[in-house]
């Protein structure tokens, strides 16, 4: 039986093949998060750095972007984002993960997963 999907991000293999197919996120029996691609099958990275990849960059159903993540989405459609008048107060949907603070992911680590996400969603 397939699990629940909680949410959609892109494929990462499919994006880098030029295509943008948005695929589901799903979780687990050990609330590990993964990706299924209808035409690449399941993508399960199960490291920690891959893990906050895809926390970032999936939209989780049933949670309502900041107005940062919003902006962001305008931005990237070729859209002038609203002016919001100064800093996001709200909560964070997820928190910055204790790997990440304060340094940055070194290029290599992870795999060819880890560093395909990480070219994916640099731009």
């Amino acid at each position: 039986m397939a699990n629940n999907d909680i949410g959609d991000i892109f494929c990462p293999f499919c994006k880098m093949d030029g295509v943008d197919r948005r695929v589901a996120v799903r979780k687990n029996v050990k609330s590990k998060l993964y990706l299924y691609c209808d035409h690449c099958g399941m993508i399960q990275p199960n490291l920690p750095g891959a893990q906050d990849i895809i926390l970032s960059h999936a939209h989780i159903h049933g949670f309502k972007k900041t107005p940062l993540a919003e902006a962001m989405d305008a931005v990237k459609e070729g859209q002038q984002p609203e002016k919001s008048g100064g800093f996001v107060k709200e909560k964070k949907l997820v928190p910055e993960p204790e790997s990440l603070k304060g340094e940055k992911p070194k290029p290599d680590a992870g795999g060819i997963l880890v560093r395909g996400l990480n070219a994916l969603f640099s731009d």
